[in-house]
Parts: structure tokens; sequence; C-alpha cells
């Protein structure tokens, strides 16, 4: 059993997204229920959890869903950013900054264009001072 993660912020796009693209990003939310067959583009390569980046409400980013112990937030981030962002011509900027459970992992997901970066941050113990 993992531990879990909070994730705060989102990501922005630097254009309006086209219907085509917005139904492919609520195809991976769908593909929580419906099976992979019904997708409309070939999903094998896809990590193997699902998918907890949502569209925002307003359509301009995308933003964690609130499914604790998500562990493939890079893995996903990078799957879309390749095969459904990157092909459509949309840049995504941004940070969201991820803390876990576990005090050595958290830190920061960068959004830049085309690709994104992970920052760490180790957190100091208590102080005994």
């Amino acid at each position: 059993m993992g531990y879990s993660y909070t994730f705060y912020g989102r990501f922005e796009f630097d254009q309006p997204l086209s219907e085509e693209t917005i139904r492919r990003i609520l195809e991976l939310q769908q593909d929580r229920v419906l099976p992979r067959l019904k997708l409309s583009y070939h999903v094998d390569l896809r990590p193997r959890s699902e998918c907890c980046w949502v569209l925002t409400q307003d359509l301009k980013g995308l933003e964690w869903d609130g499914t604790p112990q998500w562990r493939q937030f890079r893995e996903w981030m990078e799957w879309m950013l390749e095969n459904i962002f990157h092909p459509a011509g949309i840049k995504v900027g941004g940070q969201v900054r991820f803390i876990s459970d576990h005090p050595d992992d958290q830190g920061w997901i960068v959004a830049e264009g085309t690709a994104i970066r992970i920052t760490h941050q180790k957190t100091e113990g208590p102080s005994t001072a």
C-alpha cells in the first residue's frame, strides 16, 4: 500500500482547446469506467494507473481530481504532453506543488511548453534548538 499525495495549483494552456482536444482529455476520465477499446486513439503505451489530471471548470488548464495514492503524476503529464497537447500545438505552463505523507517526497511539478520537470524538496526535521 502506498502513501497519499496532495496537489496544489493548476497548469494553464497557452490557447483555447479545440473540441477534439477536449474530447480526448474527457475520454481519459471515461476510461475509468469504459473499456479501453472504446477510445479513439492508441492507448497501450499509457501509464498503467488511471489519469487524475482533469480539465479545470473553465477549460483553460489541468488540475488534480483529488484521488489519493496517485503516484504516476509525472508519467501522465508526460504522456498527455506528448500525445495530446504537443500534436495539437498547445503549450502547457505553470507549477503544481505536491506533498506526500512521506516527508522526503514533496516538491513541484513545473510545466514549460512541451516539457515538465520535477523538483523535490527535502523537509528538515524538528529543530533541536
